[in-house]
């Protein structure tokens, strides 16, 4: 069935219009209901250890990889500055 038929006669798209017309009053008193949804059951997972506990630990290890790093790479103070490109892209004095 098509909403809007091009081919039709005026006569046969008149009836077909008068008569989706007078099913219109119907519609106001139609029930539209969506599908119940299936309930999904909520999962909890169990937590052994206390959250700030993780939490600790996580910055625990942070710090020490951090630790690492200063000591592998010294403290010392970079003495030259990173080159801000191509001799091209540098301006001119």
């Amino acid at each position: 069935m098509h909403l809007l038929n091009l081919s039709s006669l005026p006569r046969q798209a008149f009836m077909h219009g008068f008569l989706k017309g007078l099913a219109a009053p119907i519609m106001i008193f139609s029930d539209w209901r969506a599908p119940d949804l299936p309930a999904i059951p909520t999962v909890e997972a169990p937590q052994a250890v206390p959250i700030q506990q993780v939490l600790a630990a996580d910055w625990h290890r942070i710090g020490a990889d951090l630790a690492n790093v200063v000591s592998a790479h010294g403290n010392t103070k970079q003495t030259t500055r990173p080159s801000s490109g191509t001799k091209r892209n540098r301006k001119r004095r």
